[in-house]
């Protein structure tokens, strides 16, 4: 009768113990999987680095698997069970989810953010033959030129597309969009004089820099950043200009808090190591490994502005 008595006090002691903390305690247990958009670009890249780490701190399979485009990604991670086993690496195409097509994706509301792996820059570049060598030049070249000036950029929603149209807003010129595959066609299209600007990221646009094919004027981090040394930022010309791309891990909603923390501890602990920053800052972007709740705060200030600049603008990322 006793050892039958015991067996009822530990149940009823299990019963009362959260499930997320049993959770938490056991995860993980397989293999896990970080989805993400098409293989090869920066963002496809960075979840292979985390996944490697985690892979080395769990001791259980971490693997990549990827999907033909963001929405696609979106989708699939939406609908998983809300158990930590599938992640998705996310880029700045998540923040402008909700605003394209027929909106179906609501970010804040059907993922949880885990954690900001790294913040990528980018460089505001114009043709070498382009007569401006800062930003207030070029703004008054687009002044004097309304509607003549053109910028490359990749996909609609990318932060080469609405970083310029930012560009355009908050200098009150327009500099008209052509679009391109991607960002390496965007600036080769700068270099042949196709068009003649555009924002690029700081891999992409540094060898041009460096060859004298593109002209660098500025960066767009809201200070001026190591990873391209010696530009000034696009905010001292136009306060308040920051556009940069969040690179980081979110979970379906629902996930358990204690996994959810769990998982941001593992890859904020791998960013904090000298071999994954250096690897990092290698591919153009600053390491962060914000917790959960501050990651939160990035994406709604990151959606807002981007909110506003669509209001504002009318601008229309479908």
């Amino acid at each position: 009768m006793k050892i039958r008595g015991a067996g009822v006090v530990l149940a009823v002691l299990l019963s009362a113990v959260p499930g997320g903390f049993v959770a938490a305690q056991n995860f993980p247990a397989r293999l896990v999987r970080i989805v993400s958009s098409a293989p090869g670009n920066l963002s496809d890249i960075m979840a292979r680095i985390v996944a490697q780490e985690l892979t080395k701190a769990w001791g259980q399979p971490v693997i990549v698997e990827n999907r033909a485009n963001a929405m696609i990604a979106h989708e699939a991670v939406a609908k998983a069970v809300p158990d930590g086993y599938t992640l998705m690496f996310v880029s700045d195409s998540f923040v402008g989810s909700q605003f394209m097509g027929d909106a179906r994706f609501r970010p804040l509301e059907e993922f949880s953010a885990v954690s900001l792996v790294a913040l990528s820059p980018s460089v505001l570049v114009v043709s070498s033959t382009l007569p401006v060598n800062s930003v207030k030049a070029l703004v008054a070249l687009a002044k004097a030129r309304p509607g003549q000036l053109n910028f490359g950029s990749s996909t609609n929603g990318s932060t080469s597309h609405t970083a310029m149209e930012l560009f355009n807003a908050m200098a009150g010129v327009k500099i008209v969009r052509v679009a391109y595959r991607g960002n390496a066609q965007a600036i080769s299209a700068v270099i042949g004089g196709e068009v003649q600007v555009a924002m690029q990221t700081v891999p992409i646009a540094t060898p041009q820099i460096k060859a004298g094919k593109v002209k660098a004027l500025a960066v767009t981090s809201p200070q001026p950043s190591a990873l391209a040394p010696g530009l000034p930022t696009v905010a001292a010309t136009l306060p308040g200009f920051e556009a940069q791309s969040l690179l980081g891990v979110v979970a379906p909603t629902g996930t358990p808090g204690p996994v959810v923390s769990q998982i941001h501890q593992d890859i904020a602990r791998a960013v904090r190591g000298a071999e994954v920053r250096e690897r990092i800052i290698a591919l153009g972007a600053q390491p962060v490994g914000n917790a959960p709740e501050e990651f939160t705060a990035v994406l709604k200030m990151a959606i807002g502005r981007l909110d506003k600049l669509i209001r504002q603008t009318g601008l229309k990322l479908d």
